[in-house]
């Protein structure tokens, strides 16, 4: 079972420091992004972006978090992870060890199977459209769906929805985050983090097949 004409939209890991203030030098950066380019955002500048058409990585600096996002619109690849580990490093090289969390974001778009709709797709196969009508008298004409669950040491917050948020869109669209308190332990390593990166991807589309595709 695959999802059909499956996009990926965005894949992004976030970095939440446990203190504020953290000042990065362009030396610096270019260590690990040579070709980066640097804006400030805001007035005052209150966010920095690093943008590196050669790794296709955007880094954005600013409201109390890191977040690395893979611009390159394909499936996520392990060299996300290893650009997350190397500013890791460099945070540490400042004194700084501890965090206070860190996340995976993962957005997709694909096809509802044969003739469905997504929104009626969704409302089908996990709402009591006739209990929503007698307790709300709600005549239901599609749905979306929001579910909260842990996996492992993450917890997990997935949106499942129409596409541009239209009932008679043929496509999905979701959404999923996987959070992961870190309250003074250690960074995952590289590697760790690499394996958990390609591995929450692949449990998420998974997941979205075993919902959503063909029954």
């Amino acid at each position: 079972m695959t999802l059909a004409q499956m996009e990926t939209i965005l894949a992004t890991i976030v970095v939440v420091p446990g203190t504020e203030g953290i000042t990065l030098r362009a030396q610096e950066i270019a260590a690990i992004l040579s070709d980066a380019e640097l804006q400030a955002l805001g007035q005052p500048p209150q966010q920095m972006q690093i943008t590196s058409l050669r790794e296709q990585v955007r880094v954005s600096m600013g409201g109390g978090r890191f977040i690395f996002e893979d611009r390159s619109g394909d499936p996520p690849k392990g060299r996300l992870a290893e650009i997350t580990s190397e500013f890791v490093r460099l945070f540490s090289s400042k004194g700084i060890d501890l965090f206070a969390a860190y996340g995976f974001n993962f957005d997709i778009a694909f096809d509802a199977p044969g003739p469905s709709l997504a929104a009626a797709l969704v409302m089908e196969r996990f709402v009591k459209a006739d209990e929503l009508k007698r307790r709300g008298s709600i005549s239901l004409n599609g749905a979306g769906l929001r579910l909260y669950f842990d996996t492992a040491e993450a917890k997990c917050d997935l949106r499942i929805e129409p596409r541009e948020s239209d009932p008679s869109a043929p496509r999905f669209f979701s959404h999923i985050n996987y959070h992961y308190d870190l309250a003074g332990k250690q960074f995952p390593a590289v590697d760790t983090l690499k394996s958990d990166f390609l591995g929450k991807w692949n449990v998420f589309i998974d997941l979205a097949e075993r919902l959503l595709g063909e029954p």
